[in-house]
């Protein structure tokens, strides 16, 4: 089963099959020159002939030596005319490029008692789709698997979690993945692979917070310097002057850093040109820890190494994705200025909408009453998780012109609707989302500053008292997510909850470092 899977082509099993014979034939023309030809005078008569005799009866000599050279230059030009055709050098150059230091069946066996012993995330992606959507699936990784030419191949995606809930629950870059064709299961598994990050139980115990929030302004910086609403300020542009589709995603990782394991706050800005679905896109990922950029390996380097089960090395050669990255996120200094003409949709939560129906989502529509048509269309994360941290952006008019107000005075009132795979997914204010999220920036600006002037104060009572305030808070938020409230009504006390419950852990963070010192 195995070798059907891993699947040589109809013309390397044909070439094996030559190459057998010539060797066979190869075999044949010593035999025979080795009896013609000997390179000493045997001591024996066939025939009636000596060798001596047959050498003086053709006249020539050292007829097996050209026999060998002629059968060698058949299989050397073999080799150069058939095999690059073929995956044979690929693979050999592939493994000449990456020294293999664990086999095929110690990374499963490891995949094993990893996910026997810790919390393991697992995400089940055709290849294809992996191949073409690795952003979407694993936004620091690149599949790790070539493209085995089947449609039913499958890979599994093992992501090491810490933590437990919606707000608590933390990826770490120790990952693991195993290609399988069919139904999945361990005889149908063809190849294996590994990250660069392990963690053992210390790594994950002495982690190193620099806070557990995005900076807004970093990815508001990035998506006003590349795209600007039109000048009716109905669709996004970009600097060519083309209608794009464009939205964020953020995660937090734990990762190994400069010799110690911290907790980084990643970004993934992605889009396409168009307001339509699209397989053209570019992208850009930023990663910092403590307000400072980290530099990662390359994605392609994330992986310490994906072999087939037979030891070669299952690696592709090119990359097949639809993701192109591009220079959008400011990683020197930058200057943000707060623009009201362009607002997003997300940070999903079952608070404000249907989870289950987003995560089976492959992409995501917003369509706008001022328009009455489509102003947005982005691919879904593969990975659920991805959703609670994703926006999509769009543009808006801040003020209704005079003209629309009624006889009574009353600006009509626009909303933006999400659709998840042409299912209504839900609907708001077309500037509510904007307008809430510039108040709650500030606001949450002003909290930040509060709780760093008391860590820097080493007030561990007053702390206390904010850890209180904060749990007490999101006590009376969750209440009132159980009465009657619109959809956006219930996303923004979600991302109230949200916020508290990073500020919660930043302020035990600052006890903990209080009681360390000591």
């Amino acid at each position: 089963m195995k070798n059907e899977n891993i699947g040589n082509s109809d013309l390397e099993k044909v070439l094996k099959d030559k190459m057998n014979e010539l060797s066979d034939s190869v075999d044949c023309f010593d035999k025979i020159s080795a009896r013609a030809f000997p390179e000493k005078d045997p001591n024996f008569y066939e025939s009636g002939f000596t060798v001596s005799d047959l050498e003086n009866v053709t006249g020539r000599r050292d007829h097996g030596r050209l026999l060998r050279i002629a059968a060698l230059a058949a299989a050397v030009v073999l080799c150069i005319v058939f095999i690059p055709k073929t995956g044979i050098v690929q693979r050999v150059l592939s493994n000449l490029g990456r020294p293999v230091t664990k086999n095929y069946q110690q990374i499963v066996t490891e995949i094993n008692e990893e996910t026997e012993l810790h919390n393991y995330q697992q995400l089940d992606v055709p290849l294809d789709y992996y191949l073409k959507n690795d952003v979407l699936v694993t936004p620091l990784f690149s599949c790790p698997f070539e493209d085995c030419g089947k449609d039913d191949a499958m890979v599994r995606v093992y992501i090491r979690e810490i933590g437990a809930g919606q707000f608590t629950n933390f990826d770490t870059a120790q990952v693991y993945a195993v290609e399988y064709i069919g139904e999945y299961s361990e005889e149908n598994i063809v190849a294996a692979a590994k990250s660069v990050y392990s963690f053992s139980d210390d790594d994950l115990s002495e982690v190193k917070h620099g806070g557990s929030n995005i900076n807004t302004d970093l990815i508001n910086a990035a998506v006003t310097l590349n795209f600007a609403p039109d000048t009716d300020n109905v669709l996004l542009h970009d600097k060519d002057g083309d209608a794009v589709s464009i939205a964020n995603q953020n995660y937090g990782c734990y990762i190994r850093y400069d010799g110690e394991t911290v907790y980084a706050l990643t970004s993934v800005l992605y889009g396409h040109k168009g307001t339509g679905f699209s397989e053209d896109c570019f992208y850009d990922i930023v990663t910092t820890f403590d307000g400072k950029f980290i530099e990662l390996p390359d994605r392609t380097a994330m992986w310490e190494e994906s072999l087939y089960y037979d030891g070669s090395s299952a690696f592709p050669q090119d990359t097949d994705s639809n993701f192109t990255r591009a220079e959008l996120f400011a990683h020197g200094n930058y200057a943000y200025e707060a623009i009201n003409n362009f607002g997003c949709v997300g940070n999903f939560s079952e608070f404000s909408v249907d989870m289950d129906m987003l995560r089976k989502c492959s992409e995501i529509k917003l369509s706008s009453s001022y328009t009455n048509s489509t102003v947005s269309t982005i691919a879904a994360p593969a990975d659920p998780d991805l959703l609670y941290g994703l926006s999509i952006y769009y543009a808006f008019e801040q003020s209704s012109d005079g003209a629309e107000f009624d006889e009574h005075g009353s600006a009509p009132e626009y909303f933006i609707t999400v659709y998840c795979d042409e299912m209504m997914l839900t609907s708001l204010p077309l500037n509510q989302f904007a307008y809430n999220r510039a108040k709650s920036n500030e606001q949450a600006e002003m909290e930040r500053a509060a709780l760093a002037e008391l860590a820097a104060d080493k007030d561990k009572a007053a702390l206390e008292e904010l850890l209180t305030e904060y749990e007490v808070k999101n006590a009376d938020l969750t209440d009132k997510l159980h009465s009657d409230l619109n959809g956006w009504e219930k996303q923004n006390i979600s991302d109230d909850i949200e916020f508290n419950n990073s500020m919660i852990k930043d302020i035990k963070r600052c006890i903990a470092d209080l009681d360390s010192n000591n």
